[in-house]
């Protein structure tokens, strides 16, 4: 009888989580109908098609943790299945240095090729200066290195079935970046390009960093720490994670290359109207993301 109860109780807790992920994504599809007429009236049309061009590129990185945090995913669903606190704690804590050392080295490499790359050919366009552009993307590349370590509270949301919650990043981003831009608006700073990738960034990094405070205070008994960090975990967590990379690299093809290839073939400009209608045909997607995400853990 046990059994049946707690399969009802999972059952029910999926539905709810579906039906928040549903509200919480046509929340935050509306912020970024928001967003979108913001970002143009502040950059302009070829300038905000360079700005997604950018965000298209640097986004990659968050495809390069080789599957852990997908792997990770799958491991403390099984620990927390099994009521297993202490070995949820040792994937939490080996998790966080692993991808720690992932985007060290991702980061390491990216300063050795840095140096080398010419920003105006990459993105087609000399509107902008090789070195003003090289800044811009540093600063992205930079964020993102930190969000990719911050974003292992979503995996850690999916894992406890709480998988809306991962949802809900997205609503906070879009807040805090509203709020950026509106102020950057006001502000109308020269070097707008640079200040809206910062604002981004740091949009970012407060929407992870408030989920992950409000993970780690609902479930005290596995914060991460320096006694439960066992190395031997890794190679079990990546052995599963590398499957989940090839099919990463495959989404990375697939979604990723398309801005990149407008913007070598037609210019920059052309880039903001494709990617304005993406987002409309993005939703057929989403609704199946949404469904399939919570049953997954």
């Amino acid at each position: 009888m046990s059994e049946i109860a707690n399969g009802v109780e999972r059952t029910k807790n999926i539905k709810l989580h579906i039906s928040l992920t549903f509200v919480y994504k046509i929340i935050a599809i509306g912020l970024s109908y928001v967003l979108i007429p913001l970002m143009i009236k502040f950059l302009g049309v070829e300038k905000y098609g360079i700005w997604i061009t950018i965000f298209s590129l640097v986004s990659w990185s968050v495809f390069f943790d080789f599957g852990l945090g997908n792997g990770l995913r799958n491991k403390l669903s099984e620990a927390v299945a099994l009521h297993n606190i202490k070995l949820a704690r040792i994937y939490i804590s080996t998790g966080y240095i692993a991808v720690s050392l992932i985007a060290f080295c991702i980061f390491t490499l990216f300063m050795i090729v840095f140096p080398f790359l010419n920003w105006n050919k990459i993105l087609n366009t000399y509107l902008f200066t090789n070195h003003f552009l090289s800044e811009v993307v540093f600063i992205t590349v930079v964020f993102f290195i930190i969000n990719f370590i911050l974003s292992i509270s979503k995996q850690m949301f999916y894992a406890y079935q709480k998988a809306s919650l991962a949802s809900f990043n997205t609503i906070l981003i879009n807040l805090f970046y509203i709020i950026f831009l509106y102020l950057l608006l006001q502000y109308n700073p020269a070097k707008k390009l640079l200040y809206l990738s910062i604002a981004y960034g740091l949009a970012m990094v407060f929407a992870n960093i408030l989920l992950t405070i409000y993970f780690f205070k609902q479930h005290k008994d596995v914060i991460p720490s320096r006694k439960y960090i066992d190395f031997s975990k890794v190679k079990e967590i990546g052995s599963l994670g590398i499957k989940f990379f090839i099919i990463q690299i495959a989404v990375l093809v697939i979604f990723a290359t398309d801005n990149i290839i407008i913007a070598q073939v037609l210019g920059p400009k052309e880039v903001t109207p494709y990617s304005i209608v993406f987002k409309l045909f993005s939703v057929i997607t989403m609704v199946f993301g949404i469904i399939m995400t919570p049953l997954w853990s």
